[in-house]
C-alpha cells in the first residue's frame, strides 16, 4: 500500500473571515458499495485509501455547507424549480425571476399609454434593441424594470441604466410612438387572485410567499460534489479554495468513514511502521488450536516463517508447490474471512 501521512485529529481547517464552512461526507451508497466489496474479497484497506477512492470522484461525496455566523446565521434557500442553492431569499427570488419567470408569475396589461411624439430622445436596450422611454418620463423606471424582468436580464436597475444607448433620431422616435406603451401587473402562479402593480411589489411578494411554493429553507445545505454548479457563485468560489487544500477536509472525511465502518462492525486496526489505520470486514484472530485442513495448515506454516509476503510469492512457495493453485486460493480466502490472515490491497499477506 502507498503510504500517506495519517490525518491528525484536529478539526477541519477553515480560513478565518469566510462566510461559509464546508465539510466533505461520503455518500452512503458509495460507502456501502465499498463495504460490500470488502466483505466479498476479504481484503483490508487503509482508511486513507478509502478516503482517496471517495474524494477522487465528486460523484462519490456530498458537500455540507454551513454559515459561520452562528445561531443568527441566514438560512440556505433551495429553489423548488431548479434546485439552486442561495444564501438568501432575495438572491433566490432574483434568480427565479430572471431565469424562470414563466414558472413563477403571470402578467396582464395594467395600463396602455398613448405616446406623444414630442420626445427629444429615447433609450435603446443594448441587448434586445428595444426602445425605452427617456429618464424624465413618468413610467421610465417601472418600464425599465419590467423590461429587465420580461427579458431575463440579470443586471441591476442601476447597472443596466448606465448601459442604455441614447437615441435622438426623430424618425426612429416617431415610429416607436405609434404603438402604445404597455405597463403590466403581475401575480404569482398559484395565487392569481392577488395582483402586484410593479416589479418591486412582485419581488416582495415572492419573498413573503409561503416557503413551500417556491423554496425549501434549511439551516445547512447538502449537495453532491458533482453538482456545485447549483450553488450560488459566491459559495461555489469559496468551496473551490477550501477544496484545493487537502488538509481542510481530510479529517472530516476520515472520521465519517471511520464511524460508519465501526457502526457496520468492521475491524479497525493499525499496521505498518507508520501505524496507519486499516479496516477489515472480518475480526482478526490468532489460529491457535483452530481446526485446519492440510492445505490451510501448510499456508499457515509458510506465513508463520515470513513476516509478510506477496500473495503471488506465497502461491509459488516451494512448500506449497504440491498444492493445486485453485485450492490454495480457496483456502487462503477462507483463512482471510476467518480472520487468521490479513490481505492488504497491495497483495501483501500477514498471519495475524
Amino acid at each position: 500500500t502507498g503510504h500517506r501521512r495519517r490525518p491528525s485529529r484536529n478539526p477541519d481547517r477553515q480560513k478565518p473571515g469566510n462566510q461559509f464552512s464546508f465539510s466533505i461526507q461520503p455518500k452512503g451508497e458509495v460507502l456501502q458499495k465499498i463495504k460490500d466489496e470488502m466483505r466479498k474479497s476479504g481484503v483490508s484497506y487503509a482508511l486513507s485509501e478509502i478516503c482517496d477512492t471517495i474524494s477522487g470522484n465528486p460523484q462519490r461525496y456530498n458537500v455540507i455547507i454551513n454559515s459561520t455566523e452562528g445561531e443568527d446565521a441566514p438560512h440556505f434557500v433551495t429553489t423548488k424549480i431548479d434546485n439552486k442553492i442561495f444564501s438568501s431569499k432575495e438572491k433566490a427570488v432574483n434568480h427565479l425571476l430572471t431565469n424562470h419567470s414563466a414558472k413563477v408569475f403571470v402578467r396582464e396589461v395594467e395600463v396602455e399609454i398613448d405616446l406623444s411624439n414630442n420626445f427629444q430622445y429615447v433609450y435603446q436596450c443594448p441587448q434586445t434593441k428595444a426602445l425605452l422611454p427617456p429618464s424624465n418620463y413618468h413610467y421610465h423606471e417601472e418600464v425599465v424594470r419590467q423590461h429587465l424582468l420580461l427579458n431575463g436580464v440579470s443586471d441591476s436597475y442601476n447597472a443596466y441604466s448606465k448601459k442604455l444607448v441614447k437615441v435622438e433620431d426623430s424618425e426612429i422616435i416617431a415610429e416607436w410612438t405609434q404603438k402604445p406603451l404597455q405597463v403590466y401587473k403581475f401575480a404569482i402562479i398559484g395565487n392569481e387572485s392577488l395582483w402586484h402593480k410593479s416589479v418591486e411589489q412582485l419581488k416582495v411578494a415572492c419573498m413573503h410567499e409561503p416557503h413551500a411554493a417556491l423554496f425549501q429553507i434549511n439551516k445547512s445545505a447538502k449537495i453532491s460534489g458533482d453538482c456545485l454548479s447549483l450553488v450560488e457563485p459566491g459559495i461555489a468560489d469559496q468551496f473551490k479554495g477550501f477544496y484545493q487544500q487537502r488538509a481542510n477536509w481530510l479529517n472530516g472525511l476520515f472520521s465519517a468513514c471511520l464511524i460508519n465502518l465501526k457502526k457496520s462492525n468492521f475491524a479497525i486496526f493499525k499496521h505498518s511502521e507508520k501505524k496507519r489505520t486499516f479496516a477489515s470486514a472480518y475480526r482478526r484472530a490468532k489460529v491457535g488450536d483452530a481446526p485446519l485442513n492440510k492445505t490451510s495448515e501448510k499456508i499457515v506454516a509458510v506465513l508463520g516463517m515470513l513476516d509478510e509476503v506477496k500473495k503471488s510469492v506465497l502461491l509459488n512457495h516451494d512448500d506449497l508447490r504440491d498444492v493445486d493453485k485453485r485450492n490454495l486460493l480457496i483456502e487462503l480466502k477462507w483463512l482471510t474471512k476467518e480472520g487468521f490472515v490479513t490481505e492488504f490491497s497491495n497483495g501483501i499477506l500477514i498471519l495475524n
